[in-house]
């Protein structure tokens, strides 16, 4: 297994990871219809957009040349946060036939080291509230909540989530 930055040519496996486990993690959390009708088409220009015009870090984790996970962090886009000390993992998400085998903890650690050695002095994430799976996983990494909530609204939805932080000193 390898982490490596992720370039253009990775944005196809990227956004078909991002679509897939947003099928899967999401299912009963937020409406089937909305899941359905995940577009990778146009993930892969919003992955393309991110990769060549944003300011974030993107990485892919690669296993035997296929690409089976990715996160995206950055500095925090919290107006709350400092963000020439808090970052913020923007994006983590793993193909759902490669979960539940510690890659998602290799992610994770290698982002705080990235991130520790970059001088961010705490690490944000945004979670939805009733994701119990990724939050249980958080606060086995050690992130915990802070009380921040906010409201993202789709198209007639919206989903609820919670901000979880780590300090790194």
């Amino acid at each position: 297994m390898t982490i490596r930055n992720a370039t253009p040519e990775d944005v196809k496996d990227i956004a078909t990871i991002h679509v897939k486990s947003w099928q899967v993690a999401y299912k009963g959390l937020i409406p089937q219809s909305y899941l359905n009708n995940l577009s990778i088409s146009k993930r892969e220009k919003s992955w393309q957009n991110i990769l060549t015009n944003c300011e974030t870090h993107t990485i892919v984790q690669v296993i035997d040349e296929l690409i089976v996970g990715f996160a995206n962090f950055g500095k925090t886009r919290d107006e709350d946060k400092n963000s020439k000390v808090t970052g913020e993992i923007n994006a983590i998400y793993l193909n759902p036939e490669y979960g539940r085998k510690g890659l998602g903890t290799e992610l994770i650690e290698f982002i705080l080291k990235n991130m520790r050695n970059r001088k961010f002095t705490q690490i944000t994430l945004w979670v939805l509230d009733t994701n119990q799976i990724a939050r249980k996983f958080y606060e086995k990494m050690g992130f915990e909540p802070d009380g921040a909530t906010k409201i993202d609204i789709r198209e007639n939805f919206e989903l609820r989530e919670m901000r979880y932080f780590i300090n790194l000193i």
